[in-house]
Protein backbone atom coordinates (compact mmCIF):
# COMPACT_ATOMS: atom_id res chain seq x y z
CA UNK A 1 0.00 0.00 0.00
CA UNK A 2 1.24 3.50 -0.89
CA UNK A 3 2.14 5.79 1.67
CA UNK A 4 -1.39 8.01 1.20
CA UNK A 5 -3.59 5.22 0.70
CA UNK A 6 -5.31 4.63 4.18
CA UNK A 7 -7.08 1.52 5.35
CA UNK A 8 -10.70 1.80 6.53
CA UNK A 9 -11.04 -0.03 9.69
CA UNK A 10 -13.03 2.80 12.38
CA UNK A 11 -11.57 1.28 15.78
CA UNK A 12 -10.32 -2.25 17.19
CA UNK A 13 -9.84 -4.16 20.33
CA UNK A 14 -6.06 -3.93 21.54
CA UNK A 15 -4.48 -6.54 23.89
CA UNK A 16 -3.79 -5.46 27.20
CA UNK A 17 -0.63 -3.60 27.86
CA UNK A 18 -0.31 -1.48 24.31
CA UNK A 19 0.10 2.29 24.51
CA UNK A 20 -1.46 4.87 22.12
CA UNK A 21 1.09 7.64 21.44
CA UNK A 22 -0.18 10.75 19.16
CA UNK A 23 1.72 13.71 18.42
CA UNK A 24 2.13 15.80 21.75
CA UNK A 25 -0.79 13.73 23.50
CA UNK A 26 -0.04 11.87 26.79
CA UNK A 27 0.66 8.04 26.33
CA UNK A 28 -1.56 6.01 28.26
CA UNK A 29 -2.66 2.28 28.52
CA UNK A 30 -6.40 1.41 27.10
CA UNK A 31 -7.94 -1.52 25.50
CA UNK A 32 -9.30 0.63 22.81
CA UNK A 33 -8.80 3.47 20.28
CA UNK A 34 -10.65 5.49 17.36
CA UNK A 35 -9.93 7.56 14.83
CA UNK A 36 -11.63 10.36 13.87
CA UNK A 37 -10.68 12.84 10.99
CA UNK A 38 -6.88 12.36 11.31
CA UNK A 39 -6.89 12.27 15.43
CA UNK A 40 -6.75 10.04 18.09
CA UNK A 41 -9.54 9.97 20.88
CA UNK A 42 -9.19 8.42 23.95
CA UNK A 43 -12.17 6.06 25.24
CA UNK A 44 -13.57 6.52 28.78
CA UNK A 45 -11.59 5.63 31.79
CA UNK A 46 -13.86 2.40 31.94
CA UNK A 47 -12.23 1.07 28.91
CA UNK A 48 -8.12 2.07 30.34
CA UNK A 49 -5.97 -0.69 31.81
CA UNK A 50 -3.48 -1.17 33.78
CA UNK A 51 -0.02 -0.64 32.12
CA UNK A 52 2.07 -4.43 31.95
CA UNK A 53 4.87 -2.48 29.35
CA UNK A 54 3.88 -4.94 26.66
CA UNK A 55 3.71 -2.98 23.57
CA UNK A 56 3.71 0.43 22.19
CA UNK A 57 1.59 1.70 19.53
CA UNK A 58 3.04 4.25 17.78
CA UNK A 59 1.06 6.42 15.08
CA UNK A 60 3.00 8.10 12.05
CA UNK A 61 0.73 9.98 9.65
CA UNK A 62 2.66 8.34 6.49
CA UNK A 63 2.46 4.78 7.55
CA UNK A 64 -0.44 4.24 9.91
CA UNK A 65 -0.17 2.51 13.28
CA UNK A 66 2.87 0.65 14.29
CA UNK A 67 3.45 -1.98 16.86
CA UNK A 68 6.39 -1.69 18.68
CA UNK A 69 6.59 -5.17 20.95
CA UNK A 70 8.81 -4.45 24.32
CA UNK A 71 11.33 -7.26 24.57
CA UNK A 72 8.70 -9.55 23.26
CA UNK A 73 7.61 -11.04 19.61
CA UNK A 74 5.71 -9.04 17.07
CA UNK A 75 1.87 -9.21 18.20
CA UNK A 76 -0.91 -10.24 15.82
CA UNK A 77 -4.27 -9.54 15.29
CA UNK A 78 -7.26 -9.36 12.99
CA UNK A 79 -9.71 -7.01 11.93
CA UNK A 80 -13.12 -8.20 9.41
CA UNK A 81 -10.50 -10.99 8.05
CA UNK A 82 -7.61 -9.74 7.28
CA UNK A 83 -4.52 -10.27 9.40
CA UNK A 84 -2.44 -7.27 10.94
CA UNK A 85 1.07 -8.32 11.44
CA UNK A 86 2.57 -5.10 13.73
CA UNK A 87 0.79 -2.67 12.04
CA UNK A 88 -2.53 -2.08 11.45
CA UNK A 89 -3.96 0.35 8.46
CA UNK A 90 -6.64 2.65 9.49
CA UNK A 91 -9.52 4.41 7.57
CA UNK A 92 -10.15 7.73 6.73
CA UNK A 93 -13.10 9.72 7.53
CA UNK A 94 -14.55 9.45 4.10
CA UNK A 95 -14.88 6.28 2.27
CA UNK A 96 -14.17 6.32 -1.54
CA UNK A 97 -17.74 6.13 -2.02
CA UNK A 98 -17.96 9.50 -0.64
CA UNK A 99 -14.62 10.91 -1.71
CA UNK A 100 -14.84 10.17 -5.53
CA UNK A 101 -18.92 10.74 -5.31
CA UNK A 102 -19.82 12.90 -8.87
CA UNK A 103 -23.11 13.99 -9.69
CA UNK A 104 -24.66 14.27 -12.96
CA UNK A 105 -24.37 17.22 -14.45
CA UNK A 106 -28.08 19.32 -13.75
CA UNK A 107 -28.43 16.84 -10.54
CA UNK A 108 -29.46 19.48 -8.53
CA UNK A 109 -31.15 18.88 -5.37
CA UNK A 110 -34.02 21.30 -6.24
CA UNK A 111 -33.86 19.41 -9.96
CA UNK A 112 -34.03 16.20 -8.32
CA UNK A 113 -36.68 16.87 -5.62
CA UNK A 114 -38.71 18.33 -9.15
CA UNK A 115 -39.10 15.26 -10.66
CA UNK A 116 -38.79 12.23 -8.35
CA UNK A 117 -42.04 9.95 -8.24
CA UNK A 118 -41.88 9.79 -4.35
CA UNK A 119 -40.05 10.87 -1.45
CA UNK A 120 -36.38 9.40 -0.90
CA UNK A 121 -36.29 5.94 0.94
CA UNK A 122 -34.54 5.83 4.55
CA UNK A 123 -32.56 3.20 2.86
CA UNK A 124 -31.94 2.62 -0.91
CA UNK A 125 -32.45 -0.32 -2.45
CA UNK A 126 -29.14 -1.92 -3.42
CA UNK A 127 -28.69 -4.12 -6.39
CA UNK A 128 -25.31 -5.79 -7.52
CA UNK A 129 -23.84 -5.84 -11.27
CA UNK A 130 -20.87 -6.78 -13.14
CA UNK A 131 -19.08 -3.92 -15.10
CA UNK A 132 -20.81 -3.67 -18.73
CA UNK A 133 -21.13 -1.13 -21.41
CA UNK A 134 -22.45 2.00 -18.89
CA UNK A 135 -24.80 2.79 -21.72
CA UNK A 136 -26.51 -0.58 -21.66
CA UNK A 137 -26.89 -0.31 -18.04
CA UNK A 138 -28.19 3.18 -18.07
CA UNK A 139 -30.86 2.10 -20.46
CA UNK A 140 -31.98 -0.67 -18.44
CA UNK A 141 -32.64 1.16 -15.97
CA UNK A 142 -34.09 4.08 -17.49
CA UNK A 143 -36.82 0.98 -19.09
CA UNK A 144 -37.31 0.11 -15.00
CA UNK A 145 -37.85 4.48 -14.54
CA UNK A 146 -34.60 5.27 -12.91
CA UNK A 147 -32.63 7.89 -13.83
CA UNK A 148 -28.91 8.40 -12.97
CA UNK A 149 -28.11 11.68 -10.18
CA UNK A 150 -24.50 10.58 -10.05
CA UNK A 151 -21.44 7.76 -9.80
CA UNK A 152 -18.30 7.20 -7.50
CA UNK A 153 -15.48 5.20 -9.17
CA UNK A 154 -12.44 4.99 -7.75
CA UNK A 155 -8.97 2.60 -7.09
CA UNK A 156 -8.28 1.21 -3.68
CA UNK A 157 -6.05 -1.07 -2.38
CA UNK A 158 -8.14 -2.37 0.32
CA UNK A 159 -11.71 -3.55 1.13
CA UNK A 160 -14.39 -1.31 0.73
CA UNK A 161 -17.30 -1.58 2.48
CA UNK A 162 -20.72 -1.85 0.66
CA UNK A 163 -22.36 -0.08 3.71
CA UNK A 164 -20.49 3.16 2.31
CA UNK A 165 -21.93 2.85 -0.82
CA UNK A 166 -25.21 3.08 0.89
CA UNK A 167 -24.68 5.73 3.23
CA UNK A 168 -23.75 8.03 0.03
CA UNK A 169 -26.91 6.92 -1.60
CA UNK A 170 -28.36 8.02 1.57
CA UNK A 171 -26.70 11.39 1.54
CA UNK A 172 -27.74 11.98 -2.11
CA UNK A 173 -31.15 10.42 -1.56
CA UNK A 174 -30.86 7.85 -4.08
CA UNK A 175 -34.15 5.37 -4.18
CA UNK A 176 -31.18 2.94 -5.48
CA UNK A 177 -27.55 2.36 -5.13
CA UNK A 178 -25.76 0.05 -7.87
CA UNK A 179 -22.97 -1.45 -6.71
CA UNK A 180 -20.03 -2.90 -9.26
CA UNK A 181 -18.39 -5.78 -8.45
CA UNK A 182 -15.04 -5.09 -7.35
CA UNK A 183 -12.31 -5.67 -10.43
CA UNK A 184 -9.18 -6.59 -9.34
CA UNK A 185 -6.28 -4.46 -11.19
CA UNK A 186 -3.34 -5.78 -9.90
CA UNK A 187 -0.72 -5.94 -6.81
CA UNK A 188 1.76 -3.47 -5.31
CA UNK A 189 4.47 -4.63 -2.99
CA UNK A 190 5.82 -2.39 -0.44
CA UNK A 191 7.29 -2.48 3.00
CA UNK A 192 6.01 -0.94 6.65
CA UNK A 193 8.57 0.03 9.26
CA UNK A 194 8.47 -1.86 12.83
CA UNK A 195 10.02 0.08 15.10
CA UNK A 196 11.30 -1.66 18.25
CA UNK A 197 12.62 -0.12 21.52
CA UNK A 198 16.22 -1.96 22.32
CA UNK A 199 18.17 -1.65 25.86
CA UNK A 200 21.80 -2.16 26.96
CA UNK A 201 22.84 -2.37 30.27
CA UNK A 202 26.55 -2.36 31.54
CA UNK A 203 28.13 -3.09 34.96
CA UNK A 204 30.47 -1.21 36.69
CA UNK A 205 32.55 -2.62 40.37
CA UNK A 206 35.13 -1.28 42.66
CA UNK A 207 36.75 -0.88 45.71
CA UNK A 208 38.50 1.93 47.87
CA UNK A 209 40.77 1.76 51.21
CA UNK A 210 40.42 4.83 53.55
CA UNK A 211 43.18 5.76 56.30
CA UNK A 212 42.88 7.15 58.93
CA UNK A 213 44.69 7.73 62.73
CA UNK A 214 42.29 4.72 63.51
CA UNK A 215 43.32 2.30 60.87
CA UNK A 216 42.24 1.55 57.46
CA UNK A 217 38.47 1.13 56.00
CA UNK A 218 37.81 -0.76 53.05
CA UNK A 219 34.90 0.20 50.53
CA UNK A 220 33.06 -1.71 47.61
CA UNK A 221 30.54 -0.90 45.59
CA UNK A 222 29.06 -1.72 42.04
CA UNK A 223 26.80 -0.07 39.62
CA UNK A 224 24.70 -0.73 36.17
CA UNK A 225 24.34 1.57 33.40
CA UNK A 226 21.53 1.44 30.85
CA UNK A 227 20.83 3.31 27.42
CA UNK A 228 17.78 2.97 25.66
CA UNK A 229 17.45 3.01 21.94
CA UNK A 230 15.02 1.65 18.91
CA UNK A 231 15.64 -0.68 16.10
CA UNK A 232 13.71 -0.27 13.08
CA UNK A 233 13.11 -3.43 10.68
CA UNK A 234 11.31 -3.23 7.02
CA UNK A 235 8.36 -5.75 6.67
CA UNK A 236 7.37 -6.27 3.01
CA UNK A 237 3.77 -6.74 2.29
CA UNK A 238 1.97 -7.14 -0.78
CA UNK A 239 -1.53 -4.75 -1.43
CA UNK A 240 -4.01 -6.26 -4.28
CA UNK A 241 -5.89 -3.19 -5.47
CA UNK A 242 -8.98 -3.46 -7.13
CA UNK A 243 -11.50 -0.98 -9.41
CA UNK A 244 -14.35 -0.21 -6.90
CA UNK A 245 -18.10 1.91 -8.88
CA UNK A 246 -21.24 2.27 -7.30
CA UNK A 247 -24.51 4.25 -9.28
CA UNK A 248 -27.39 6.20 -7.48
CA UNK A 249 -30.36 6.33 -9.50
CA UNK A 250 -33.94 8.55 -8.11
CA UNK A 251 -37.25 6.66 -9.31
CA UNK A 252 -38.90 9.74 -11.64
CA UNK A 253 -42.00 10.59 -12.74
CA UNK A 254 -43.06 10.66 -16.60
CA UNK A 255 -45.04 12.65 -18.67
CA UNK A 256 -44.99 10.04 -21.41
CA UNK A 257 -42.75 7.59 -20.30
CA UNK A 258 -40.27 7.91 -23.67
CA UNK A 259 -36.88 8.38 -24.16
CA UNK A 260 -36.03 9.60 -27.87
CA UNK A 261 -33.20 11.17 -29.76
CA UNK A 262 -32.19 12.64 -33.15
CA UNK A 263 -32.73 11.46 -36.51
CA UNK A 264 -29.50 10.41 -38.21
CA UNK A 265 -28.34 11.61 -41.32
CA UNK A 266 -29.06 8.05 -42.90
CA UNK A 267 -32.41 8.21 -41.63
CA UNK A 268 -33.05 11.52 -42.92
CA UNK A 269 -32.36 10.58 -46.10
CA UNK A 270 -34.64 7.64 -46.02
CA UNK A 271 -37.06 9.99 -45.07
CA UNK A 272 -36.29 13.13 -47.13
CA UNK A 273 -36.97 15.24 -43.83
CA UNK A 274 -35.09 16.66 -40.96
CA UNK A 275 -37.61 16.68 -38.77
CA UNK A 276 -38.73 14.27 -35.93
CA UNK A 277 -37.54 11.71 -33.10
CA UNK A 278 -36.90 8.76 -32.64
CA UNK A 279 -38.32 6.35 -29.63
CA UNK A 280 -35.32 4.66 -28.09
CA UNK A 281 -36.94 3.92 -24.65
CA UNK A 282 -40.23 3.08 -23.33
CA UNK A 283 -40.40 2.85 -19.30
CA UNK A 284 -42.61 0.51 -17.98
CA UNK A 285 -46.24 1.08 -16.64
CA UNK A 286 -46.28 4.56 -18.16
CA UNK A 287 -48.04 6.32 -21.07
CA UNK A 288 -46.53 5.32 -23.85
CA UNK A 289 -46.12 1.72 -22.44
CA UNK A 290 -49.66 1.70 -21.72
CA UNK A 291 -50.39 3.10 -25.42
CA UNK A 292 -48.22 0.49 -27.20
CA UNK A 293 -45.77 3.33 -28.05
CA UNK A 294 -42.90 1.10 -29.55
CA UNK A 295 -38.76 1.61 -29.32
CA UNK A 296 -37.93 2.82 -33.40
CA UNK A 297 -40.78 4.31 -33.77
CA UNK A 298 -40.26 8.25 -35.05
CA UNK A 299 -42.50 10.66 -33.80
CA UNK A 300 -43.15 13.63 -35.95
CA UNK A 301 -46.09 15.47 -34.81
CA UNK A 302 -47.54 16.26 -31.24
CA UNK A 303 -50.97 17.71 -30.70
CA UNK A 304 -50.98 18.56 -34.29
CA UNK A 305 -47.90 20.39 -33.84
CA UNK A 306 -44.60 19.44 -35.91
CA UNK A 307 -41.52 17.78 -34.25
CA UNK A 308 -38.80 19.42 -35.14
CA UNK A 309 -36.24 17.58 -33.05
CA UNK A 310 -35.75 15.75 -29.69
CA UNK A 311 -36.25 19.29 -27.59
CA UNK A 312 -38.94 20.18 -29.05
CA UNK A 313 -40.80 16.94 -28.45
CA UNK A 314 -39.92 17.43 -24.99
CA UNK A 315 -41.16 20.72 -25.24
CA UNK A 316 -44.58 19.71 -26.48
CA UNK A 317 -44.91 17.30 -24.00
CA UNK A 318 -44.26 19.68 -21.70
CA UNK A 319 -47.10 21.81 -22.54
CA UNK A 320 -49.87 19.42 -22.44
CA UNK A 321 -49.12 17.26 -19.54
CA UNK A 322 -52.19 15.84 -17.99
CA UNK A 323 -54.27 16.08 -21.28
CA UNK A 324 -55.41 13.67 -23.75
CA UNK A 325 -53.03 14.40 -26.39
CA UNK A 326 -52.61 12.58 -29.97
CA UNK A 327 -48.93 11.71 -31.12
CA UNK A 328 -48.50 11.16 -35.54
CA UNK A 329 -46.06 8.25 -35.37
CA UNK A 330 -44.51 6.62 -38.14
CA UNK A 331 -43.51 2.90 -38.01
CA UNK A 332 -42.12 0.61 -40.51
CA UNK A 333 -43.37 2.84 -43.54
CA UNK A 334 -46.62 3.37 -41.79
CA UNK A 335 -48.09 6.36 -40.02
CA UNK A 336 -49.85 6.01 -37.30
CA UNK A 337 -51.81 8.04 -35.31
CA UNK A 338 -51.91 7.24 -30.89
CA UNK A 339 -54.40 8.87 -28.47
CA UNK A 340 -52.59 8.83 -25.08
CA UNK A 341 -53.75 10.43 -21.61
CA UNK A 342 -50.26 12.34 -20.74
CA UNK A 343 -49.31 12.28 -16.89
CA UNK A 344 -48.64 15.85 -15.31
Amino acid sequence: MSPGDAGNATGFLLPTGFRVECGHAPSRPLRRVRRRCGAWRIWPRRYWNRDHAGITLRFIPAYGLVANPRGGSVMKFWKIGMPLVAFAVLQGCASGYTSFYKATPDATSEAIAERRAAPPPETPIVERLAPDDPQKILAAYAKRGYVMIGTSEFNSGHNESEASAIKQGQVVKADLVLIMNPQYTGSVTTSMPLTTPTTSTSYTSGTATAYGPGGTVNAYGSGTTTTYGTQTTYIPITINRSNYAAVYFVKQKYTLGAFARDLSDSERQDLQTNQGAVITIIVDDTPAFRADVLPGDIIFAVAGQKVGNVASFYRLLGEHKGQITELTLLRHGQKIEKTIQLNN
